[in-house]
């Protein structure tokens, strides 16, 4: 005889009872939730066969489950979800234009959603036949789905002019109590779930009324699931979704104004956008339109900074850098950089302990550096072909306000013979550009690793080696445009 014996809702608990009491307190928070929140009162809540609908999910993967529980709560991925944190997504269903929420995923009127409706409710209505379903079921469950909610179980009026009978009627008012949505999301009642019990006991079949019920969630299931799986390819297709027509649309019309405006007012140096035809523009794919719409909003953009600079004389940054006016504004800017604020470390504090004068301090040692073959073979005098360049002084400046401020016609200038000499073996070249690993370590970091200096070599590279393209226009028309917007 057991001494002592757990029950929890009057089922005796033979194993780990920590499993079935979440359950129970999750049921119970969830009967109380629905109260409050007026989707069904508590008698509802109760006449639903929960058991069945949990037996199923078990069954299936997390993600599955995630998207269950998501839809069931109204916290699904629709346009009223999405811009609650997105304020600029649109709200509309991508298939009808209704506003989107999670009772509207399967009342959809789209001819597409409602065809695959159609198709799922024949699904459901073969295997209701297939696997010994109560007559009555077989003929009202299929109308009432294809009414999507317009018309309660009660009302349903078969074309033979055939008649419910008294106890289908109950089980009617009790699927009419828990709401259309909730039973094409597996929440069945439990008088038909007696019904159907009754019926295979009648019956010379080995279907089980656990196994009948899980089977007809199921289809319930599949029925919302395959909705929300066509919804969301209308929606993110990567070619045909309505977001990526959306995009193209909004591209086309750029590219479009883009077009209307001209190119008149451009320089030289970007009329190759011009070297594309409109027809073959208009042929390109999403990605290519979007590149070339950076081009020309870069380009035109570079040439109002290049006439607000010069004072309408050109729009040619070429043409800019040569002017007195630019010269005196690059060579002012520079020497209000050039001093360097006076350094605080030399103070000491007052109060500081007197210490034992140490001998006067020598000059540093300058590193010793490893010569490699390679490099005891390349000469490194001023004026050498193929010697240590530094155009931009790049290198040679310790104040990081004055690296950011080089000038740019300098920096996209072509390299000449006459280079000047450098003490770091940064070497500039028609066939590459490179520096010595060496070099790293005698510069600091924090004025070698940045942003510009990186996008200097990425530049010239660019310029050097690309010629007058799309890709070089668009380099050359933001750094311009960078460099216009910091005076």
């Amino acid at each position: 005889m057991e001494s002592a014996s757990v029950f929890i809702d009057g089922v005796k608990q033979t194993s780990d009872v920590t499993k079935e009491l979440r359950y129970q307190i999750g049921r119970a928070q969830a009967r109380q939730f629905y109260a409050d929140e007026k989707i069904m009162d508590n008698a509802t809540f109760d006449s639903i066969s929960w058991l069945d609908l949990r037996s199923l999910l078990s069954k299936r993967p997390k993600m599955y489950q995630l998207w269950f529980s998501k839809q069931c709560s109204g916290f699904c991925g629709t346009g009223q979800m999405i811009t609650r944190w997105d304020k600029e997504a649109s709200s509309n269903c991508p298939n009808c234009g209704c506003f989107e929420t999670a009772d509207h995923l399967n009342r959809c009127n789209n001819r597409i959603r409602r065809e695959l409706l159609r198709e799922s409710i024949l699904d459901l209505q073969t295997w209701l036949v297939k696997h010994c379903s109560h007559p009555e079921l077989c003929i009202w469950i299929p109308r009432y789905l294809s009414g999507q909610g317009r018309r309660l179980f009660v009302d349903l009026v078969h074309p033979d002019g055939r008649t419910m009978s008294q106890q289908m009627r109950k089980i009617g008012n009790a699927v009419d109590k828990i709401g259309w949505r909730h039973f094409t999301e597996g929440k069945l009642p439990l008088s038909l779930k007696l019904l159907q019990h009754q019926h295979l006991l009648s019956q010379h079949t080995q279907i089980t009324i656990d196994i009948w019920m899980k089977g007809l969630i199921d289809q319930l299931l599949t029925l919302t699931h395959t909705q929300w799986i066509c919804r969301n390819l209308t929606k993110h297709h990567k070619t045909m979704g309505t977001k990526a027509l959306t995009a193209r649309d909004e591209i086309q019309k750029e590219v479009e104004k883009q077009l209307s405006m001209g190119f008149s007012d451009l320089p030289s140096t970007s009329r190759c956008l011009l070297e594309i035809s409109p027809e073959q523009l208009f042929g390109m794919g999403t990605s290519e339109k979007q590149y070339w719409l950076n081009a020309a909003e870069a380009a035109r953009t570079a040439a109002n900074n290049a006439l607000h600079i010069s004072e309408g004389q050109s729009n040619s940054w070429s043409e800019v850098m040569k002017t007195p006016t630019y010269k005196a504004r690059a060579e002012q800017r520079q020497q209000s950089t050039s001093t360097l604020p006076p350094d605080d470390t030399s103070k000491v504090k007052s109060d500081a302990p007197n210490k034992p004068s140490k001998a006067p301090n020598k000059p540093p040692k300058a590193p010793k550096r490893r010569r490699t073959q390679s490099q005891s073979n390349e000469t490194t005098l001023p004026g050498t072909t193929g010697g240590i360049t530094d155009r931009i002084e790049l290198l040679r400046r310790n104040n990081p306000i004055e690296n950011t401020q080089v000038s740019i016609g300098s920096l996209l200038a072509q390299p000449t013979n006459q280079a000047s000499a450098s003490d770091l073996d940064l070497r500039f070249r028609h066939s590459a550009e490179s520096v010595e690993f060496a070099s790293f370590k005698t510069l600091n970091p924090g004025l070698w690793i940045k942003g510009d200096v990186i996008n200097a070599f990425v530049t010239l590279n660019y310029y050097y080696y690309l010629g007058l393209s799309v890709r070089c226009v668009v380099i050359e028309a933001a750094a311009e445009a960078s460099w216009s917007l910091s005076w």
